[in-house]
């Protein structure tokens, strides 16, 4: 197994295996708070130009069983998905 692929692993298991009680509750609100930051950013960013391209990138590499962008029906590659949803919630439209 590569290096990549054991991080990976590892981190992976770490997360699959975390629950709310192994956290302290100031660490929970603070998740809290970036999750619904991140989903208004992702509606404030969604109409700009640089998210609708990447929308329509990952568009062109359907995958029934991929991963969904956040706001559409389409699903993708988990990557595609991951820059198209990571590119809104970081752009504001203008």
């Amino acid at each position: 197994m590569q290096t990549g692929d054991r991080i990976q692993s590892q981190l992976s298991s770490y997360a699959a295996g975390l629950t709310c009680e192994h956290l302290d509750d100031e660490t929970v609100h603070a998740a809290k708070v970036r999750v619904i930051d991140t989903f208004g950013a992702l509606v404030g960013g969604f109409a700009g130009d640089p998210c609708r391209i990447a929308r329509d990138v990952a568009a062109q590499m359907p995958n029934p069983n991929g991963a969904t962008v956040i706001g559409t029906d389409i699903r993708t590659s988990p990557d595609l998905a991951a820059f198209a949803n990571g590119t809104t919630a970081r752009a504001t439209s203008r």
